[in-house]
């Protein structure tokens, strides 16, 4: 059987099997060959474009066939023949398919890949989560541990400031009683042996002996008769005096407040007789050097004081150790001073002392009008004076009446301020 040479292709035939052949072929090579195709280096790019420019190109090789064929050959290429309209329209929708394929293969693979992120993610918000509550966990157990310190701490600050409160009130005692000691031997007072004498300690039985010998002779005083006054009223005062059968001065002041409580008085003038400088200025004036020394204290309503004081033109150390002590009556209250016996000084004073006899008291007493209503404060201040020396000298006698102007001065009102 001869075989039969086929006549030669139209360029549009020919054409149109280069499409489809040339769209087989790529549907059946995969899509990684066409990336490395794509991805192919310089250099392969220009031997393939210098391989192109060396081999003739397909319309160079039709436009020489076209030249060679004969004019029986060309005489139907401006009309195209149904085959060749079938082919290319068969080329073409296998082009389009195969088109249509490669997207939905690159879909399933953008598919695949946005599955493996999204299964990624979710382990690791999985595990991130499972840190978190495992960290929260943590987070509150130190957070627990961290309070409970924290009133560890806070229960020890207040230890603390309790403790170091302690200490410092300790060392202001210290410093305060350091100092006391030092003025009470830097005073300005002449040096004594006697200074240095320590007294013995009275039992409080003693002491309140003390009180009840003192508060029956004072009511004796208040309920005896026969006083001499002087008729005068100094600065709202008035005066009575007598003499005992000793021979002894008896004195007494008077003078009521009407704006003023007992209980107001009687604690301002306890603060003035248990201070060293209030004390020297209400019983002397500036130019008298004065020591206070507080011997022994019970309670808050008696102390056992040693006073000494020099006068500026007088030889003489005076000095004297008395009882203070302070008591309710059933008319408001009494504050009263008074020496006691003390053996110990009298037998260690040097000849330039003198051991003098003071016994001093002042009743607070309350005021009522007609209605029985309060009306204020009735002050009766009385003492004695045993010393003859002292009854002749004008000296005491000036001090007894400017002492209650001190005291006025200093546990009332300023006396210039009442007169205006």
């Amino acid at each position: 059987m001869e075989m039969e040479t086929l006549p030669p292709l139209s360029p549009t035939m020919h054409r149109a099997l280069l499409e489809a052949f040339g769209d087989e072929e790529v549907s059946d090579s995969s899509q990684e060959d066409s990336l490395r195709q794509c991805d192919a280096s310089p250099v392969q790019s220009r031997s393939l474009q210098m391989s192109a420019a060396v081999s003739p190109s397909l319309e160079t090789m039709t436009a020489t066939w076209h030249e060679t064929m004969s004019p029986s050959e060309t005489k139907g290429k401006g009309e195209d023949s149904p085959e060749a309209k079938r082919a290319r329209r068969s080329a073409i929708e296998k082009k389009s398919r195969q088109r249509r394929q490669n997207v939905l293969r690159r879909m399933r693979q953008e598919v695949k890949q946005l599955e493996n992120v999204y299964r990624e993610m979710t382990k690791r918000q999985e595990t991130t989560g499972t840190l978190e509550e495992s960290n929260v966990t943590i987070l509150k157990q130190n957070y627990s541990q961290l309070s409970l310190v924290t009133q560890a701490l806070e229960e020890d600050r207040v230890k603390m400031l309790k403790l170091l409160e302690s200490h410092d009130v300790f060392q202001r005692t210290a410093e305060a009683m350091a100092r006391r000691d030092k003025l009470v031997w830097d005073t300005g007072v002449p040096p004594s042996s006697s200074f240095a004498v320590e007294l013995g300690q009275r039992s409080p039985a003693e002491c309140y002996e003390l009180v009840r010998e003192t508060y029956e002779t004072i009511k004796r005083f208040d309920d005896g008769g026969h006083f001499v006054s002087t008729g005068a009223n100094f600065m709202g005062w008035t005066d009575k005096r007598k003499y005992d059968e000793a021979r002894a001065l008896q004195y007494g002041f008077a003078k009521t407040f009407p704006l003023e409580s007992a209980e107001k008085l009687l604690m301002q003038t306890w603060n003035v007789f248990c201070h060293a400088d209030t004390m020297a200025h209400l019983s002397f004036n500036a130019s008298v050097t004065t020591r206070f020394e507080i011997v022994q204290q019970l309670g808050d309503d008696l102390c056992i004081i040693r006073r000494d004081h020099k006068f500026p033109n007088l030889p003489l150390n005076f000095v004297t150790v008395h009882i203070v002590f302070r008591l309710q009556t059933p008319t408001g209250y009494t504050l009263c001073m008074r020496t006691i016996p003390a053996p110990e000084v009298k037998n260690a004073l040097e000849p330039h002392e003198f051991y003098y006899d003071v016994f001093h008291w002042t009743h607070f007493n309350n005021a009522f009008d007609d209605d029985g209503k309060p009306a204020g404060c009735e002050i009766s201040t009385g003492g004695y004076i045993a010393d003859v020396k002292q009854l002749v000298s004008k000296y005491w006698l000036f001090e007894l009446v400017m002492s209650v102007l001190r005291w006025e001065n200093m546990c009332v009102a300023p006396l210039f301020l009442k007169c205006v």
